[in-house]
């Protein structure tokens, strides 16, 4: 999908910029790693989840809202990802006329 984006680019703007797409993307995943870490450390403390307890002793009322904080999270980035998918037009049609244009350049 990301070679394609790429053509798709080139033949809007003239210019091939595959490090730029690659780069944005490795940012992306990095980032995406970040947000992860960042909510999996303040989750448990949102939820008040005990603190160096064994799992016997944890009360099923800290998984409870544990789950509760996570659902929301999950739901909000799934539906980013659909949403932004939904925006990706390209098909094997259209990649095929992208290159003829290229190509004829």
């Amino acid at each position: 999908m990301l070679s394609d984006t790429i053509d798709e680019h080139e033949l809007a703007t003239g210019r091939r910029e595959e490090g730029l797409f690659f780069a944005a993307r490795s940012f992306a995943l990095k980032a995406s790693f970040g947000f992860g870490a960042f909510f999996a450390g303040i989750a448990p403390q949102v939820v008040k989840f005990p603190k160096g307890a064994s799992i016997a002793n944890i009360p099923a009322e800290a998984f409870t809202n544990l789950a509760i904080f996570a659902r929301p999270v999950s739901l909000l980035l799934t539906l980013s990802t659909i949403l932004i998918s939904r925006k990706y037009d390209l098909h094997q049609d259209k990649n095929i006329e992208i290159r003829k244009a290229i190509m004829a350049r």
